[in-house]
């Protein structure tokens, strides 16, 4: 594994993130085995590998008898994925008019990035988000998610969570009159807003790494009648070799990415777009 470079780590948010766990298994899905085993002193091959998928993911990998989980089930054909998690990625949250496509609606947001934009807006700069997300959504996240809850449209089945309003595409990426606008928010945990802050972090090494223009589409699925987030695709195409890379993310989802996860997807990302 490749690790993205310093900089761009040392200047990620850590909002939603953890740092690095004691004990992490890298697993390649794409040969259906343990690669690398950190914090622990067992060959890969000892590591028990779950039968049972998540998408084309192993439900858990088994260290000394200890289950790990990822952050996310997704489906992937290239890279690795990081086990490193107690407990798995179930979802916390039951939206009852789900299983209604009507009751969907979809945000898409696109961009190109290049070295000369992430030069002009200052991607770590403390550019100030005027308006504020409170000024443009007229509530904060958390009413947004509790005025759902209260009308049951939102359930709660275990645990609690923090929600953000989030950007589909980073505020680093877009002049703020873009950036700070509805169609650019949508309500999110803080957990989901981290999981981003990894494939955000990622797309700006990776055009400040390559000195290459990325095209940038970020699609949040929505409920109707309210901004809560409900699944998230980042499609990233380059355009000089005409190659793209995919990553899907859960706005509801209440596990904690790490920076395993941001070396990891920076890794795959690296591989589709080359």
């Amino acid at each position: 594994m490749s690790p993205i470079p310093t900089y761009y780590r040392r200047s990620l948010s850590l909002g939603g993130l953890r740092k690095r766990r004691q004990i992490r298994v890298s697993y390649s899905p794409a040969s259906n085995t343990v690669t690398r085993v950190e914090g622990l002193a067992i060959s890969p091959e000892d590591v028990e590998i779950s039968s049972e998928l998540g998408f084309n993911l192993p439900l858990y990998v088994r260290v000394e008898g200890l289950p790990l989980f990822p952050t996310s089930y997704e489906s992937i054909g290239t890279g690795e994925i990081i086990y490193h998690a107690p407990f798995p990625p179930l979802p916390q949250f039951h939206v009852p008019e789900r299983s209604n496509p009507l009751s969907e609606r979809a945000k898409v947001m696109r961009v190109t990035l290049t070295i000369q934009k992430l030069e002009e807006l200052g991607a770590y700069s403390s550019r100030k988000r005027l308006p504020t997300q409170l000024a443009v959504m007229g509530e904060s996240a958390q009413d947004h998610a509790q005025k759902l809850t209260g009308a049951g449209r939102l359930v709660r089945k275990s645990g609690n969570a923090t929600w953000h309003w989030c950007h589909l595409i980073a505020f680093s990426m877009l002049p703020a009159q873009r950036a700070q606008s509805k169609q650019n928010l949508f309500c999110g945990t803080s957990a989901a807003n981290g999981q981003m802050a990894n494939i955000e972090t990622c797309v700006r090494a990776w055009v400040s790494e390559n000195k290459k223009p990325l095209g940038i589409e970020v699609t949040c699925s929505y409920l109707a009648d309210s901004h809560l987030g409900l699944r998230l695709r980042y499609r990233l195409h380059n355009r000089k070799s005409d190659m793209s890379h995919t990553e899907y993310y859960d706005p509801l989802s209440v596990q904690q990415s790490e920076y395993d996860d941001l070396d990891a997807a920076f890794d795959r990302m690296s591989a589709n777009l080359r």
